[in-house]
């Protein structure tokens, strides 16, 4: 009978533990909206859903390795923190971030990006996947003007033609903003 208590208390622990990873992340405290993950769900599909980067995602919810998220875990997809100096209290985070809005393959990647500091000039880079963009092929600069939010259309340089990731970053003095894209005439929902 001892076995049978000690082997519930255990079943017990461990429902109770699981049950706190699927919990929201303690780490979180400033969030205003969840998300409970849904099997075939990825942070970058995620993102898209609520306009917030992958990066942005890992980032709030101190995700080391954004390749791997469970079904039924809850992860905040947005938060009350503000900007810093040089940044925007527009948008989630206190640095610039973006999102790919729309792609014709081979020929220009539309991105559409917020918290961008105001009166910055931004270079941009693209580049084979992986390379977050550094080192990539010089594209063309953008002025961030207001700041906030922008939507830019960019040029996919002729040495990335037929290429099925390309990986594209902004980079403005200290600000700095990377995602990648697949080459196409689609974006993933």
């Amino acid at each position: 009978m001892l076995r049978k208590i000690g082997l519930i208390s255990l079943a017990l622990i461990i429902l109770v533990a699981a049950v706190g990873f699927s919990a929201r992340p303690a780490s979180a405290s400033s969030c205003t909206q969840w998300y409970r993950v849904k099997s075939g769900d990825t942070l970058y599909k995620i993102g898209m859903k609520y306009g917030v980067s992958w990066t942005y995602l890992a980032k709030i919810n101190h995700i080391s390795n954004p390749g791997k998220i469970y079904t039924g875990q809850v992860i905040c997809v947005s938060t009350t923190s503000g900007g810093t100096s040089g940044g925007t209290s527009q948008g989630n985070a206190a640095y610039p971030y973006f999102f790919i809005q729309s792609v014709s393959r081979d020929n220009t990647v539309t991105i559409k990006g917020q918290n961008y500091p105001a009166n910055t000039k931004f270079s941009v880079y693209m580049g084979p996947n992986g390379t977050k963009g550094v080192g990539g092929y010089y594209v063309t600069s953008f002025n961030s003007g207001s700041g906030g939010t922008i939507t830019k259309t960019f040029p996919i340089p002729p040495e990335l033609y037929g290429s099925t990731k390309i990986a594209i970053r902004t980079q403005g003095g200290p600000y700095y903003a990377y995602n990648w894209f697949w080459n196409n005439t689609a974006v993933d929902p």
